[in-house]
């Protein structure tokens, strides 16, 4: 069932809520936290859980897709397509499910940067190019050398 344009909306937002709760009880009593899930779908809990606690967390994203559509803008409904962005609040507020995912956890798109993009939807790359979410390709990791791409992540 789709909601919104999310497909399975409630069960995945049920199922990141309890990723999100543990990644944010884990950070808060200072431990590592690493989260391993079968698709992205948990990015979003992750990063929200880690903003929660830590409020100048900023994240380096490495992929060949920015899963950053939204709910209007996904051409399959797929949630995995879109956890980055709604990690950065860009699904506004009342996704069935997702009641938890409030506009305080949610990461600035100025302290997020993908590194290796290759393939992006036309409508997440318009959503990309409006943000303030650093955006190197892989011709820019060929072109310049994965050091120096970091580097610039890390240092706009």
């Amino acid at each position: 069932e789709m909601v919104q344009g999310v497909q399975k909306c409630e069960q995945l937002g049920f199922a990141n809520k309890l990723v999100h709760d543990a990644v944010r009880g884990e950070a808060a009593k200072g431990n590592f936290v690493l989260t391993v899930g079968g698709d992205h779908s948990i990015g979003s809990a992750t990063l929200t859980g880690m903003q929660a606690v830590y409020k100048d967390f900023s994240v380096i994203w490495v992929d060949a897709h920015g899963d950053c559509n939204t709910g209007a803008t996904s051409p399959s409904g797929n949630y995995h397509g879109m956890s980055a962005s709604h990690a950065m609040g860009w699904f506004g507020l009342g996704l069935p499910g997702f009641e938890w995912l409030q506009q305080d956890v949610t990461i600035s798109d100025s302290r997020l940067a993908f590194i290796a993009l290759r393939d992006i939807d036309e409508n997440e790359k318009k959503l990309l190019r409006k943000s303030g979410v650093a955006a190197f390709t892989m011709y820019d990791v060929d072109r310049w050398g994965i050091g120096s791409v970091i580097d610039r992540a890390l240092h706009r």
